[in-house]
């Protein structure tokens, strides 16, 4: 996308050779290496949850480990790198935690269940480190989004203020 004129150009189907993919909930670059989170590998020909490689030339997909992080039906929603190199993660649905991936692997750790608090808490839809400080988007079922911080050890959330309905997405433009 042209962040002058907001132009996109469309590179190829994200594919992992044959099998597409159709449903990446979250995208991180870490150097010049695009990570995703694959949200609903029933749609994507993989696993739910799987940490995926994606090649910004070719829209190559290569699952990390081949595996299935999650369990029950918790989705990945957002993906983000700490300053310090951690990745971390966001979950929704019935688990809605906070967690970190192992990138060589794609295995996740939970740090915790999130602790909402803002008006708009029911899912951590996208989350965003800007320094050392991991921002979010709380979202509710109706739409209602507010910015929150969120504490990496507690995974307890801080209302910054409200946004416009229906932001599931962000980024930081330093």
């Amino acid at each position: 996308i042209d962040p002058e004129t907001g132009a996109g150009t469309v590179i190829d189907d994200l594919v992992d050779g044959a099998t597409a993919y159709e449903s990446i909930a979250g995208l991180a670059f870490r150097g010049s290496t695009l990570y995703g989170l694959v949200a609903d590998g029933s749609r994507s020909g993989g696993n739910d949850n799987e940490l995926v490689t994606i090649d910004t030339v070719t829209a190559e997909v290569t699952p990390i480990g081949n595996h299935d992080f999650g369990g029950g039906s918790w989705e990945g929603n957002g993906i983000a790198w700490a300053p310090n190199g951690v990745l971390y993660v966001a979950t929704y649905d019935t688990d809605n935690i906070l967690g970190t991936i192992t990138p060589a692997t794609g295995v996740i750790a939970t740090i915790d269940v999130f602790t909402q608090n803002s008006s708009t808490s029911d899912t951590v839809r996208a989350i965003n480190f800007i320094g050392n400080v991991l921002y979010g988007i709380e979202m509710d079922r109706a739409g209602g989004a507010s910015l929150v911080t969120i504490d990496t050890v507690t995974a307890e959330t801080t209302e910054v203020g409200a946004l416009p309905a229906n932001v599931q997405a962000m980024t930081y433009a330093p």
